[in-house]
């Protein structure tokens, strides 16, 4: 079982990551997606060293380190993939595929033992299907767009799990460590790829830079939650992030919902009101 304030920091980061996909997207269809990535987890890292400075936990543990540093690889995969699919195809369509990622830590809840209420996990079911069904949309991806949202699903997944671990002795060590080891990838792949084209001065930057404030926010807020509840739990309802930045992409887009996206829309509300009614 979880705490309501696990359940509303997994919403919380759930929100605070679709937001800040959908300006991430923008500012990728300006400037090159790789370097859009890599502003995006400067501003994030100034965050989290903000909050740690802040807080002063005292020192990291191996495990933090070691764990984080996965974390934030594999976020620097996902990152990678779901900018470049947000920028190459239609938002309504790449961001539900991206969060199919969240089987990995369903899963790995499951083999660890996590077993949720009943009714919690017929909510859990109704999410995953709801997010699955809102990626029916139209709109121009090709294969390209998939291939790179499938990437960020798996890098994504993989990342769940990887900060949950590193959490286990502190969120705030765990995510610091995360952040560093994915900006310091994504800027080793800038280097080496010169990809050019970085965001411009003014809207460009400004979204790329609010866009990993947020992220780090939702980053810490995810973190803070699966030390107080369920890691299958907290993932599904954090990785409702693709219904947010739908909403945002039909509301300042113009991308407009079809039948199987309202659809899949009620029915993730649904899933979200069982999984707070069986915690």
């Amino acid at each position: 079982r979880a705490s309501m304030i696990a359940i509303l920091l997994g919403l919380t980061a759930g929100i605070g990551w679709g937001v800040s996909d959908f300006m991430a997207g923008l500012a990728g269809r300006r400037a090159s997606p790789l370097t859009v990535g890599m502003f995006t987890q400067f501003a994030g890292l100034a965050v989290v060293i903000g909050a740690l400075v802040v807080v002063a936990p005292g020192g990291p543990t191996m495990h933090q380190l070691a764990w984080g540093g996965l974390a934030g690889i594999c976020v620097g995969v996902g990152t990678i993939g779901l900018y470049h699919g947000l920028s190459a195809g239609s938002m309504s369509l790449i961001a539900p595929i991206s969060s199919v990622g969240v089987l990995v830590p369903v899963l790995a809840g499951f083999l660890a033992g996590e077993r949720p209420s009943s009714i919690a996990t017929g909510g859990m079911v109704l999410v995953i299907a709801g997010l699955v069904v809102s990626g029916g949309a139209q709109g121009p991806a090709g294969r390209e767009g998939f291939a790179w949202a499938g990437l960020g699903a798996l890098g994504f997944g993989f990342f769940f799990v990887a900060l949950d671990r590193a959490s286990v002795d502190g969120p705030l060590w765990a995510t610091t460590a995360s952040w560093t080891a994915s900006m310091i990838f994504l800027a080793a792949l800038v280097l080496i790829t010169r990809p050019g084209n970085p965001p411009r001065r003014g809207r460009g930057l400004a979204l790329a830079m609010g866009a990993g404030v947020l992220a780090a926010v939702a980053t810490l807020g995810f973190a803070v939650a699966t030390e107080r509840g369920l890691l299958s739990l907290i993932a599904v309802l954090s990785s409702l992030y693709p219904a947010v930045t739908l909403a945002l992409a039909q509301a300042m887009l113009g991308e407009r919902l079809g039948r199987f996206q309202w659809a899949g829309v009620l029915t993730v509300l649904a899933g979200v009101g069982a999984i707070i009614g069986g915690a």
